[in-house]
């Protein structure tokens, strides 16, 4: 018998009972010990007790997959899945944890699995063979001598079909279709890990690559981690981050021409198959003129970097760009042009094409066609469109008003300009919820969003923001889900659109999906907050502290003064009732964005005894609301802190009538869960997420 409280873990959808509990029977009478939950558990407290007890202790982690895990975004087994993954990432050496078994014929079976998932050797049991072989693989990689020196990877020929004797129970093995995957597969060589003297028929190693029909796959997939190795991922020979071009003109006023240039560039390339190209938010923090290329190549794991100068005297440019292999510092390939502004189009794509042509990058869908398209013909409204680009970015109210009226600018001497309606829609969607009431921007960015998408149906921004607003604000799950898809096939490289899908993943209720979004966002732009304070979401919505924390962490690591309405911190504390630690934490940081009270301090106050200092708070803030936006979420928390659910509807029905984006947190926020049973909760949660509750759910 394996020594563990429960050596091999079963984790499979309902539908896939009868094939798990055919397994286990196999499993335990060879003598191994296996939990298997088919009757008494599936649900509730007792779920989320036993179940976290037995994946934090067994040997053996084993997701049945099969058309019934592809098909469904919930069920109890996708929380067994996260429970793993969250496990594999702080064990020093998870390589034998973990076996994925494919039990059906389903040939997409990756739609819905986490990357970890994908990182690991899979199996189908061979018909003639079936469950014995199964047993003994199983025996093989529970043993000592497995689990510290496992048997080089062997490679098979082909996948055969699950027998049906494990299907249906009943009649003899099958023969074996073709072994031959299907045409829709690009995967390379199947490996088998077995011990030397078992070997499985059929086993095949997950692509990194896969024709999906609903999701796209990943940009990049990381091969698994030898233990005791740094966890640093191997540099693509295909990746680049764009650097802000030095502003030679001696005018601080063209400071954004370099900005807006090098973004424009940024854009173009990540649209580029094959080629990793970091975001913004990360490439943007390296300036000036003696950048160092190997730290940048260090920090953002990337071969090379273009950088550049820009020089203006009234319609005239001068652009010297230069691209350097970060590990040497080689130059690979330098350029001077001298255009006119009104050229700028056409200058950015002869750089772009330069850039892809240095580094060996196949153009793919867009060869024939221009890197840049001439987005308008007017260079005004290009010029406006590059100050307000620049504004978009920081996230004071008066920089983000700025840009509204320049947008607009822009838009008026050219109407056609399709990506001026895109950034004059996220402009709104930043001040929203941050700063103004989102139903009173509503009419005026779902609009300009719809423009944008009207006038150039390619512009995966325009179809980013369009999501995010019907998402958020409409609340119009169908319709947001197809915009925050479509941006993604049209650029699968761009880090922001990866990011607003996650958003409406878990917004929809699937975290599982939402995390390999906010994941690869991540890796496209490694030093954005963003990415990773969203992750921290996602583990709240699973329960899961350590995951948030480390989560929140990374956040202010990443910026210390980061806040989304409350610190980080202070959050994931609150959030896991860890009063004191949030309470200590307001000493460093009492206020949380825009300079208001902290809500979740008081929060924590109300839950440590001390309510006159939560009433404190929750008055300072419910005085700010009457001159001007308060988000009412953070509000009806406190109340329910404070004990008063009449409040807290209160509060909840207000942040309704707003439009309020947290609002679509319902579903997880822990400081909410003591309204769960009350009928208003539900009878708001209905109004809530009718669109995803009525047959649009994915």
């Amino acid at each position: 018998m394996i020594e563990s409280t429960k050596a091999i873990f079963l984790s499979y959808a309902s539908q896939d009972a009868e094939v798990a509990r055919r397994l286990c029977d196999a499993l335990r009478a060879a003598g191994l010990e296996v939990w298997f939950d088919q009757s008494e558990l599936r649900g509730g407290d007792a779920w989320d007790a036993s179940i976290r007890q037995q994946i934090r202790e067994c040997a053996l982690f084993v997701p049945l997959i099969s058309a019934n895990t592809n098909a469904r975004s919930e069920g109890y087994f996708r929380r067994e899945w996260n429970l793993a993954v969250h496990r594999m990432l702080d064990m020093a050496d998870d390589q034998t944890f973990l076996l994925p078994v494919l039990i059906d014929d389903t040939v997409e079976p990756l739609a819905r699995v986490p990357d970890r998932f994908r990182e690991r050797q899979w199996t189908r049991l061979h018909a003639g063979e079936a469950l014995a072989t199964f047993v003994e693989l199983v025996s093989g990689l529970l043993s000592p001598d497995a689990r510290t020196s496992p048997t080089p990877l062997r490679p098979q020929a082909g996948i055969a079909p699950l027998p049906d004797t494990l299907r249906s129970g009943a009649g003899p093995a099958t023969a074996p279709a073709s072994g031959q995957p299907s045409a829709s597969w690009r995967s390379r060589p199947a490996l088998l890990v077995i011990t030397a003297a078992v070997v499985l028929a059929a086993v095949y190693v997950v692509a990194d690559k896969l024709a999906l029909p609903n999701r796209v796959a990943e940009v990049e997939t990381t091969p698994p981690v030898p233990a005791g190795k740094a966890t640093q991922p191997a540099v693509s020979d295909k990746s680049i981050a764009v650097l802000p071009f030095v502003n030679l003109s001696g005018d601080d006023n063209d400071s954004y021409l370099g900005d807006g240039i090098s973004g424009e560039i940024l854009s173009a390339l990540s649209k580029l198959p094959g080629l990793r190209v970091i975001g913004r938010a990360s490439s943007f923090q390296f300036r000036g003129p003696d950048v160092d290329a190997a730290k940048v190549g260090h920090e953002l794991n990337v071969s090379s970097l273009l950088s550049g100068t820009v020089q203006r005297a009234g319609e005239d440019l001068r652009i010297t760009v230069e691209l350097i292999e970060t590990a040497t510092g080689v130059q690979l390939w330098s350029q001077h042009y001298d255009r006119k502004f009104k050229n700028l189009f056409a200058l950015e794509d002869d750089i772009s094409g330069a850039v892809s042509k240095a580094l060996a990058v196949r153009l793919g869908a867009t060869a024939g066609q221009p890197l840049v398209n001439v987005a308008t013909t007017n260079p005004h409204a290009h010029d406006l469109y590059l100050r307000a680009k620049e504004l978009s970015f920081r996230s004071d109210e008066a920089s983000l008003d700025q840009a509204v009226a320049l947008f607009n600018q822009a838009i008026a001497e050219d109407p056609n300009y399709a990506a001026a309606w895109a950034g004059l829609a996220g402009v709104y969607a930043f001040l929203a919820d941050a700063y103004r009431a989102p139903i009173e921007l509503l009419p005026a960015m779902k609009g300009a969003a719809e423009k944008a998408v009207a006038l150039d149906p390619n512009l995966a921004e325009a179809h980013a923001y369009l999501g995010y607003i019907l998402l958020c604000y409409q609340r119009d799950f169908p319709a947001a889900r197809h915009e925050a898809t479509r941006a993604v096939e049209i650029n699968p490289g761009s880090a922001d659109a990866r990011f607003f899908l996650g958003l409406y993943w878990l917004l929809a209720k699937d975290p599982a999906s939402a995390r390999a979004e906010f994941q690869i966002a991540g890796k496209l732009d490694p030093l954005n907050p963003w990415p990773s304070f969203s992750e921290m979401w996602t583990a709240t919505a699973e329960g899961d502290y350590a995951v948030a924390l480390k989560a929140a962490t990374r956040v202010l690591e990443l910026d210390p003064g980061f806040s989304y309405f409350t610190d980080p911190l202070a959050y994931v504390y609150g959030s896991f009732g860890r009063w004191q630690d949030c309470i200590d934490r307001s000493a460093a940081r009492p206020t949380g964005a825009g300079g208001k009270p902290d809500y979740k301090i008081a929060v924590c106050y109300a839950h440590s005894g001390d309510t006159e200092r939560a009433r404190k708070i929750l008055a300072q803030l419910e005085s700010a609301s009457l001159n001007r936006y308060t988000d009412h979420v953070n509000i009806a928390e406190i109340y329910v802190a404070l004990g008063d659910k009449t409040g807290a509807f209160a509060a909840l029905d207000q942040a309704y009538r707003d439009r309020s984006a947290p609002l679509l947190n319902l579903w997880f926020l822990p400081e909410l869960k003591p309204l769960h049973e009350d009928s208003r909760y539900r009878a708001l949660t209905d109004r809530v997420y009718a669109s995803l509750n009525q047959g649009a759910k994915p």
